[in-house]
């Protein structure tokens, strides 16, 4: 078995290859995966080892894997990089699982496992319990990513035709000093119409990251907003704060038009990798018992001899 060790600075497992340098302190070998971890580790030795996950460096117990499987899962919802991040902890957490790797930019998990101890529907389940979706594996890269920006212009431009109201009344109240009757309520109102509306997605992609201990845009965001809507519900009753909540509805709309140029640029990337896989081989030539035989390409194995 390859010895693992975690990085007491930031958990990495690493191997003793992979390893950029190691300290011994009190008597005990810690080993770090960059030069940065361990100028850390230096220090403040201390402040790490505080942590009880990362008190000793120790063996990583492998996983007991037969002979394992790969499969490539279509997934939804991810908004950054951290989002990727939980989805391979979570796939990793699962017994049967050798290696995960997903692919922010497709949208794509590519996973080895022992379907002798892990099922593809525990795979399924436990992304979507940490708030992602599985898409159809039927569905073309090209036609999802078409949904997406389809959705994404849609929550846009809800966004917006609320949040124009938004800054026309702000503007009025704030340069002219001309305030309609009932305006605070207009500001909750509105502003709690582009949160849980077109924004309602991101809340529940929020929600379901500190559910399972993880940060993400979608949680900032969340919280900004929120927070933004609670001043104007405090000064409905007559608490004396300053209302925000058409803030909230203009941090809401500003975020959705970034996902919608997100959404756009993912298609275009989309459809210039599926135009290349046009270009691939579609049928492939083996030989088989001394004789040649032509096979689809997706059929070919390890060990083939083409």
């Amino acid at each position: 078995d390859v010895e693992k060790f975690k990085d007491p600075v930031c958990g990495m497992e690493i191997t003793t290859d992979q390893e950029a340098g190691q300290l011994e302190y009190k008597g005990t070998t810690y080993h770090f995966c960059n030069t940065s971890c361990l100028e850390k580790f230096k220090a403040d030795p201390e402040k790490f080892l505080g942590q009880p996950e990362f008190s000793i460096p120790q063996k990583m117990e492998e996983k007991k894997i037969g002979k394992t499987e790969n499969i490539t899962l279509p997934v939804g919802g991810m908004s950054c990089a951290s989002c990727v991040l939980t989805i391979e902890k979570a796939v990793n957490s699962l017994p049967g699982v050798a290696n995960v790797s997903v692919n922010f930019a497709v949208e794509k998990a590519v996973i080895d496992y022992d379907k002798r101890v892990t099922g593809l529907e525990d795979i399924k389940n436990i992304i979507r319990s940490v708030g992602y979706e599985v898409k159809d594996e039927k569905e073309g890269l090209e036609d999802r990513a078409e949904i997406i920006w389809q959705k994404a212009k849609s929550k846009l431009y809800i966004a917006w035709a609320i949040t124009i109201p938004i800054i026309i009344l702000m503007v009025l109240e704030m340069i002219f000093g001309i305030m309609i009757p009932y305006f605070h309520w207009f500001m909750v109102l509105l502003g709690a119409s582009v949160v849980l509306i077109p924004g309602f997605e991101t809340l529940k992609a929020g929600f379901n990251s500190i559910r399972h201990g993880s940060a993400s845009m979608d949680v900032l965001i969340g919280m900004g907003t929120m927070a933004a809507l609670l001043t104007g519900v405090l000064k409905l009753i007559n608490i004396p704060i300053e209302n925000y909540a058409g803030i909230a509805g203009m941090i809401m709309a500003f975020h959705l038009t970034g996902r919608y140029f997100e959404a756009m640029s993912k298609g275009k990337a989309s459809q210039a990798i599926q135009r290349l896989i046009k270009l691939g081989a579609k049928t492939a030539r083996i030989i088989v018992d001394q004789e040649e035989k032509e096979i689809p390409v997706e059929q070919l194995k390890i060990g083939d001899i083409m």
